[in-house]
């Protein structure tokens, strides 16, 4: 394997050290639940992903993965607007992750055939760039908010802060490369440049939302 190989495979294996921890923390309430189901729906993609692959290689079945990432796509940001909503105050700024949550469904909807056709070889021309752009801007209100109003007395304690750190660093880098994202399929070479990043960046993202799910207290 050369080195995209190795750190896409490291980026899919990472999901598995939050998961630990969410089954170590379990019987998990409110927005730690909400934590947990952003973790495990990734989990479940890149177990399809895995089984699909398998599948291709092996057995010469014409299958695609990218339905896969196009759903997930969808519903991760649904799962992400609504967490950032039951956490940001204020009645203009839930409206505004409302409002920004059907922007982004009609616009996914718009190109169709990548979230209803299961051997689509494209990504969702839309969805990508302005799920990134939204929680970017979710994730900047939540930390304004919450440096503002101070109420919570050690961060490093706090596991949403931890959670929404990965967030950020995931959504910021990534953000220029999903503007480019339909240049991938159609040009592998540029795929290589930019793959590893985005797996570098899942890392990271893993590894800090592994330590959010640590901070939680356990219970049972």
């Amino acid at each position: 394997m050369d080195f995209s190989e190795i750190v896409a495979t490291i980026s899919d294996i990472s999901i598995f050290l939050p998961g630990f921890f969410i089954i170590i923390r379990r019987n998990l309430k409110g927005v730690n639940r909400l934590l947990s189901a952003i973790i495990l729906v990734t989990l479940v993609r890149n177990l399809v992903s895995m089984v699909i692959e398998y599948l291709r290689e092996y057995l010469s079945l014409d299958l695609n993965t990218l339905f896969v990432y196009n759903l997930h796509n969808i519903l991760l940001f649904g799962l992400i607007a609504f967490l950032y909503y039951t956490q940001i105050k204020g009645k203009i700024w839930k409206w505004f992750i409302i409002s920004a949550f059907l922007v982004f469904f009609c616009l996914a909807l718009v190109d169709y055939q990548t979230i209803l056709y299961w051997n689509i070889d494209r990504f969702n021309k839309f969805s990508y760039p302005v799920s990134g752009f939204f929680s970017i801007i979710f994730l900047l209100l939540y930390f304004y908010q919450l440096l503002k109003e101070l109420s919570v007395p050690n961060l490093s304690d706090y596991p949403l802060f931890w959670f929404s750190t990965g967030g950020l660093i995931y959504f910021s880098g990534t953000f220029f490369m999903y503007l480019l994202i339909q240049n991938f399929t159609k040009n592998p070479e540029i795929g290589r440049l930019y793959w590893p990043i985005d797996a570098i960046l899942s890392i990271a993202f893993n590894i800090l939302a592994a330590i959010a799910f640590w901070k939680m207290p356990s219970t049972t």
